[in-house]
């Protein structure tokens, strides 16, 4: 193997591929697959048939002479286990762009009055996110050969977060400072499949569940307001103290140090009765030194616009776009830079009500994924609960991760 210019970890994936393919080729010729048809052609007694399966030895010189077929199957395994070999880490790492196909941007992370200042005082935000993400790739090998993979990943996240809002100002913007904390379940399950060459294949799939902890993450923010128009800038970072481990196929954190920033815009037309808000934003991931992948740049656009229905109840749309403007990098990143992008759009609607003397906030909303490109895909939902500062005479909510 040394001579062929493995790697370590390709040397080990090598070995184990070989051990499969081995295991293939003993049950394929014990249970005639793929081989039947070519001997009974010209071996009508199927002398040569009976014979390796009596013996029981496959892959032994005395049956590649009776069975040439045997050979010739045997140089398209070892062809395939050298591919595979290289190729192993898609199914050792689940490696998609942003490491494992999840980023540190939660899929419509802000919604609407996202850029609407508060007033000063503690603002109290509940949120219940689920996901149902899943991915499938098939890579196709020449002489008959192929590797297909699926991963599956429903998550259901429990989010609180706590903001303060400073009265003083800071350049005409009032300044706010949050903590999220996320609890949750994370199950992952991934399936493989190995084909040979006549259609026979081996099958395996792994699983794991996981509750505890992901990265709590810090949010500063400055909201301007000018009549019927918001701005805001934000930046927040993860700090890597969830449930993770490299060699588990289930987690909640991500491994690594990861910094987001950007900007916001609401407008708010309480006459009209409308309102509109989109925040962009770049995430920028450390190395994880567990496995030495780094992430690319990560580029983000959330937006929603709804009508008011009355004054407790608004009803509209919601969507983000998301493209990995940077590839993938370090020593982990065998894929290449495997650059990923999604886009997601569904239904909200909200409804205010009073609540110990606070204003009271109720939101729904849910995506559908579309347009995923070497990133997991599927549906997720949002139920946010969110209780006002004293005072406060509008919603100002911002689902900040």
């Amino acid at each position: 193997m040394e001579q062929l210019g493995f790697r370590p970890d390709q040397q080990q994936a090598y070995q184990g591929a070989r051990g499969e393919w081995q295991q293939f080729f003993e049950a394929w010729s014990r249970c005639r697959i793929g081989l039947l048809h070519g001997l009974a052609a010209n071996d009508p007694q199927g002398k040569a048939i009976t014979s390796g399966i009596k013996t029981g030895v496959v892959g032994s010189h005395a049956d590649d002479v009776r069975c040439p077929y045997v050979q010739q199957s045997r140089m398209v395994g070892y062809f395939v286990i050298l591919v595979a070999a290289l190729v192993n880490p898609i199914f050792s790492n689940i490696a998609m762009a942003d490491e494992g196909g999840v980023s540190f941007w939660l899929p419509g992370d802000f919604g609407s009055y996202a850029a609407v200042p508060s007033q000063p005082g503690w603002l109290f935000e509940s949120t219940y996110y689920h996901a149902s993400a899943a991915a499938s790739s098939g890579i196709s090998f020449p002489r008959g050969g192929g590797i297909e993979a699926g991963v599956k990943s429903p998550t259901d996240y429990f989010l609180f977060t706590p903001t303060y809002t400073f009265e003083t100002q800071i350049l005409g913007a009032q300044p706010a400072f949050g903590m999220t904390v996320l609890f949750g379940r994370n199950s992952t399950e991934v399936s493989k499949t190995l084909t040979g060459p006549g259609g026979a294949t081996l099958s395996g799939s792994q699983s794991e569940e996981i509750f505890g902890f992901s990265d709590p993450s810090p949010t500063a923010s400055l909201k301007w307001s000018r009549d019927v128009h918001n701005f805001m800038v934000y930046a927040t970072t993860g700090i890597p103290v969830g449930a993770y481990e490299s060699n588990r196929l289930a987690a909640l954190g991500l491994g690594h140090w990861a910094v987001d920033g950007g900007v916001g815009y609401t407008y708010l037309d309480e006459k009209a009765g409308i309102e509109a808000s989109a925040v962009f934003g770049l995430t920028y991931n450390f190395i994880n030194p567990y496995t030495q992948y780094q992430s690319g740049i990560d580029a983000h656009l959330d937006w929603a616009i709804s009508p008011y229905l009355n004054d407790k109840f608004h009803i509209g749309a919601v969507g983000y776009f998301y493209n990995q403007i940077s590839g993938d990098s370090g020593a982990g990143a065998q894929l290449g830079d495997f650059k990923s992008s999604v886009a997601g759009v569904g239904p909200q609607i909200g409804f205010f009500f009073p609540i110990c003397g606070r204003q009271g906030y109720l939101n729904l909303r849910a995506y559908y994924e579309f347009d995923a490109r070497n990133r997991l895909e599927g549906w997720n939902a949002y139920v946010t609960l969110a209780i006002e500062p004293p005072g406060q005479t509008r919603p100002t909510v911002s689902v900040q991760r």
